[in-house]
């Protein structure tokens, strides 16, 4: 078993910052790729759940790396935003059913329908979601990702009230303005 030694450096994450946007900086730090840092330091080898549900070891590792409490860790991803926002993360055939058609006022008995979506949960995006404020990103030279601008509900930037624009990138990491 290898000793765990905190990162020496390891930039300050942003308030509502995604964690696959502060691992990208944190990568950055050491001129690494994000995968590479997952891979060979923290021995993880998913990047997909890193925004959605990252593994609790996975957060128990980086919170041994940098000193970073492991609720705020958990917060910078959409696991820390239940039950508050999403009751849960687990796919559930009823969630549409439930979301759409249980209190619906809009549309009569009659037309409402039984729709089997299995794998479908409420707010959370079907593939990542590349749109960031322009604003937010110039006036931070580091360019960190927030977690909410991956919501597909969210539009406009509520800091700045502009459009959130897509972007060319990965993940957690911007290159370019899409155009």
């Amino acid at each position: 078993m290898k000793l765990q030694q905190r990162w020496p450096l390891h930039p300050v994450s942003h308030q509502g910052e995604a964690l696959s946007s502060w691992l990208f900086r944190v990568a950055h730090c050491y001129h690494m790729d994000l995968s590479d840092l997952l891979t060979y330091d923290l021995d993880h080898h998913q990047l997909l759940d890193l925004d959605i549900n990252p593994h609790v070891d996975l957060l128990d590792k980086i919170t041994s790396r940098s000193g970073i409490d492991l609720n705020q860790l958990r917060d910078m991803s959409f696991a820390g935003w239940t039950p508050w926002l999403f009751d849960n993360l687990d796919p559930d055939s009823s969630a549409f059913d439930s979301y759409f058609q249980q209190i619906s006022i809009l549309l009569p008995i009659r037309k409402r329908q039984n729709h089997n979506v299995p794998v479908w949960c409420a707010w959370l995006p079907e593939k990542k979601i590349y749109r960031a404020c322009p604003k937010c990103l110039a006036e931070h030279e580091e360019h960190a990702l927030l977690l909410m601008w991956q919501l597909p509900l969210l539009l406009t930037c509520p800091m700045h009230g502009c459009w959130l624009e897509s972007y060319l990138g990965s993940l957690g990491r911007f290159i370019q303005w899409k155009t």
